[in-house]
């Protein structure tokens, strides 16, 4: 696999590796937790809070930074960043021993450790993220995917940091469960969906466009409107954040939200659709 990459990009392979093994040991501690081997409350939240975070930050962050080295640019159509080959092999390393530090300190219930490698976490994601901006600089976004997976990674940002904030603040481990519910719209919402409908955006009149004309007709469905449905998602995402659950203006923001991730499913069924009637 790496060496259908370009040389550079060959070490982005082992992100993917990384993200596989933290799927593995997330299916095996939710095993665990199904299983009912932990012995005290605690014990079940500190498991539950390791899952979480070998499936946030491990299975889906590492896939999404790793393919971001290759995607980001060729989205925003621009050449790759001199020093990629740099970031990629300098991010990765704080990026999976972080994250391990962070499981271990969770199961064990040590914030200082805990804290410790969400640190190293950060410093990892700080290195690749510093290169997305850089090139972004270079050639700003301009498209609903590139808006959307540039959105996608700044709540990714978002929620490392809070993530980060929240486990300094928490007088033992096991109470980082209740300080980071907060964040569940910026992971799953701003981050996760978004991402997915940003590579979607991109890719699917690449695979089913047929050449540059279908790739442009498909792309004009798909991005029907996408200044508002993108500035709905994320305006209601930061709602959700800033404002106290309950009453309408949550519930408004969520609703801002599932609209404007949700419209994209029928503008995907017809430009499939279309895709077949050439």
């Amino acid at each position: 696999m790496g060496r259908a990459l370009p040389s550079r990009l060959g070490n982005s392979v082992w992100f993917y590796v990384a993200a596989v093994a933290a799927l593995v040991a997330g299916m095996g501690l939710g095993l665990w937790l199904a299983g009912g081997v932990a012995d005290s409350a605690d014990a079940y939240r500190a498991m539950r809070l390791a899952h979480v975070h070998l499936n946030v930050l491990g299975w889906v962050g590492l896939a999404v930074v790793g393919t971001q080295f290759t995607l980001w640019p060729t989205v925003l159509r621009t050449r790759m960043m001199p020093g990629l080959d740099r970031a990629v092999r300098w991010s990765l390393p704080p990026l999976v021993v972080g994250l391990a530090v962070v499981v271990a300190g969770l199961l064990t219930q040590r914030r200082v450790v805990a804290l410790a490698g969400l640190a190293g976490y950060t410093v990892g994601l700080a290195l690749a993220v510093g290169l997305f901006v850089r090139t972004a600089l270079r050639r700003p976004p301009r498209t609903a995917a590139s808006w959307m997976l540039g959105a996608g990674m700044a709540w990714f940002t978002v929620v490392v940091a809070g993530d980060l904030v929240a486990m300094a603040a928490s007088p033992r481990v096991v109470d980082l469960d209740d300080r980071v519910a907060r964040l569940v719209p910026a992971v799953a919402a701003g981050f996760a969906l978004q991402t997915l409908t940003g590579a979607l955006t991109y890719l699917l009149p690449v695979v089913f466009g047929r050449g540059a004309w279908g790739n442009r007709r498909l792309t004009a469905i798909l991005e029907l409107g996408w200044p508002l449905r993108v500035g709905a998602v994320n305006l209601g995402v930061l709602v959700l954040l800033l404002v106290p659950a309950g009453g309408w203006v949550t519930g408004t923001a969520w609703w801002l939200t599932g609209l404007g991730l949700g419209s994209f499913v029928p503008l995907a069924v017809v430009a499939l659709v279309s895709s077949t009637r050439r």
